[in-house]
């Protein structure tokens, strides 16, 4: 999976009922999701972008971790879906 594959990168605006006077924008990559200004989320969306690979590699290791985790933690039972 890599992230430009994914059509969810937009940034969008985000309408806050407790805030409505804040401009709040959204941009989610992945199963990571940004919201503040809009130099923020487009410094966010940038950076995930060009590390696009070290985020790959992170996840990769996130999700072995998981696995490992739960390996050991209940031996017998785990299936690894």
């Amino acid at each position: 999976m890599t992230f430009t594959k994914i059509n969810t990168m937009k940034i969008i605006k985000h309408l806050n009922p407790h805030f409505p006077n804040r401009e709040t924008y959204k941009c989610t990559i992945g199963n990571t999701t940004r919201f503040g200004t809009l130099k923020e989320v487009t410094d966010f969306r940038d950076d995930r972008i060009q590390n696009e690979d070290y985020y790959e590699k992170l996840r990769i290791l996130n999700d072995r971790g998981c696995s490992e985790y739960y390996r050991n933690t209940y031996p017998g039972r785990y299936t690894g879906d």
